[in-house]
């Protein structure tokens, strides 16, 4: 499998094959998984490959949407040290609070035609909407 991650044109990335090692093992993924095809392997070990791939290619922004759908636990927090450990931009279209929280994620919110960045945490915007929530639900049941 480690061949498969030095995937594209390996005169533009600074990637020896310890070094391949040694990151894909700080994203979970076992020593015994190098050496496996990347079609034996599971979609969370697949995915850490994808995660040390792109630490080696180097992009100057990510666009990930919606990032931890179909990943396991261990692919998440591989995924936010990923993140953690970027150093471009990132752009994020996620619902999973903890991405956001752990990766610490400026939040922009699309609502009323208009995007924003939102200046409060995760939590205070949670309870901003469950707010809105309530209230909707009072005015619509003291209308019928």
């Amino acid at each position: 499998m480690l061949p498969n991650t030095l995937f594209c044109n390996r005169d533009e990335y600074d990637a020896d094959y310890q070094s391949v090692r040694n990151k894909l093992g700080n994203f979970g993924l076992e020593g015994y998984a190098h050496e496996i095809p990347i079609k034996d392997l599971s979609g969370g070990q697949k995915a850490r490959v994808v995660f040390a791939a792109l630490y080696f290619m180097r992009p100057h922004v990510l666009f990930l949407d919606e990032p931890t759908n179909h990943l396991d636990i261990e692919s998440i927090e591989a995924l936010i040290l990923a993140i953690n450990e970027f150093t471009g931009g990132v752009v994020c279209i996620t619902h999973d609070s903890r991405l956001i929280q752990e990766a610490q994620l400026e939040m922009w919110v699309v609502e009323d035609n208009n995007c924003y960045e939102y200046d409060g945490t995760y939590e205070t915007y949670k309870s901003k909407i469950l707010k809105c929530i309530e209230e909707y639900g009072s005015h619509h049941n003291k209308e019928n």
